[in-house]
């Protein structure tokens, strides 16, 4: 927000969903400067430059330097709610860990880690990455030693029961196993090795195997169940046995189940078409069932996901694409070894976030990020959008020579 001639003005950010519209529409402005009083005053910003912030006379300022690059990652963490830290000793009761918690730090990783900003000139950046995940990391591994909140959401059960996904699971193991690099401590190897107990043991999740799918139990708390379950939930369970795997936790049994749902996951929805977008979930979850099914308690009749947006979100694609890179590098699974320029491809034209640039660098691979996704990404006002952000912005500071010397 900011004053200009004595009017309180905005500056606004397109926002799409490539599954109701095509992404990136030529003659749309990514960012609009519009009175905060609505109608039609708002003026088209420019298509090649990235807001950075507003002069005391509402004069609007553009990134052009390495230290506005960093500015404008500092800002955006800092307006996030709590005062930058809205996480930290936060339960996961709204799903607040894996939706949230969890974007923050994958991206603040990638900077600790030197994937994304890598330069001498984001090492004050890179220092604060570091400091935070410690920090928030470590939280987790008291969350892991009590029973109550523990790793339980009450967001999406019935009657707001307490409910363990391990989707939630995984998702918290890759990030805790990528944090031993920042600080490798007994605390966070025993927070994995609770999280391996749930997601092998499947003692209390909403989830369970069956045969090269996870199924939501028939009975929980949860509106689809007795479903198969969408392919984002067996992505996050994947991605989890592959960090688990990654510092010998994982089981072979597991091991090969995650391998299996991957590869069930591939032959249904990618190959042999590679598709720009795919379903969210296959079987009974997309085509429905009758009450003479009996399928699910709670939802006796389901018309199927396929008379709803079918495709899945890009965030839930950008879940599976990961899971597909941390397997197929991981694993050696030479048959998918077309998954990298495939997702690549898929990022550079805006149908994958950003952020799959993280699991590409396993194959020494690097997304190049045009103007118009460098300004779609390159500010961030909710959480979720903190991982993209830090790619967008490495992008931008590469496109000045001293940030990269």
């Amino acid at each position: 927000l900011f004053v200009r001639d004595g009017q309180a003005r905005a500056i606004l950010r397109r926002d799409e969903d490539d599954r109701l519209a095509p992404s990136g529409a030529a003659g749309v402005a990514n960012y609009r400067d519009c009175p905060i009083t609505g109608g039609d005053a708002c003026i088209d910003l420019p298509g090649d430059r990235l807001p950075s912030g507003v002069d005391a006379r509402g004069r609007i300022a553009y990134a052009s330097s390495c230290d506005e690059v960093t500015a404008i990652l500092k800002k955006d963490l800092s307006r996030l709610p709590a005062m930058g830290l809205p996480f930290w000793a936060v339960n996961n009761y709204e799903g607040r860990i894996a939706w949230g918690q969890i974007y923050v730090l994958d991206g603040l990783l990638d900077l600790a880690s030197g994937l994304a900003l890598p330069g001498p000139r984001f090492n004050d950046v890179r220092n604060l990455a570091r400091r935070r995940v410690e920090l928030e990391v470590a939280y987790w591994s008291r969350l892991a030693a009590t029973a109550e909140p523990w790793f339980w959401s009450r967001r999406y059960s019935l009657e707001r029961a307490n409910l363990l996904s391990v989707l939630h699971l995984g998702r918290m193991a890759r990030v805790a196993q990528r944090s031993l690099a920042v600080a490798d401590n007994p605390a966070t190897r025993a927070l994995l090795s609770s999280l391996r107990d749930e997601m092998q043991g499947f003692t209390h999740s909403l989830e369970e195997p069956q045969g090269p799918s996870l199924f939501l139990r028939k009975g929980m708390p949860f509106w689809l169940d007795g479903s198969n379950a969408p392919w984002n939930y067996q992505s996050g369970w994947i991605e989890g046995i592959a960090a688990l795997d990654r510092v010998g936790l994982a089981s072979a049994g597991s091991r090969a189940a995650a391998i299996a749902m991957l590869r069930q996951f591939v032959a249904t929805e990618i190959e042999p078409r590679r598709p720009d977008l795919w379903n969210y979930c296959s079987g009974r979850c997309q085509d429905g069932w009758t009450a003479t099914d009996a399928v699910s308690s709670n939802t006796p009749v389901w018309e199927g996901n396929k008379t709803r947006t079918a495709t899945a979100h890009i965030s839930y694609r950008t879940m599976d694409a990961r899971a597909l890179l941390d397997a197929a590098a991981l694993w050696k699974l030479d048959d998918l070894g077309w998954s990298a320029s495939y997702v690549r491809d898929l990022v550079e034209r805006g149908r994958l976030y950003p952020s799959a640039a993280a699991p590409l660098a396993q194959f020494g691979v690097r997304p190049g990020l045009g103007t118009d996704l460098q300004l779609r990404y390159g500010r961030s006002t909710m959480p979720y959008e903190t991982h993209s952000q830090v790619w967008a912005l490495d992008a931008v500071g590469r496109t000045f020579a001293a940030c990269v010397q």
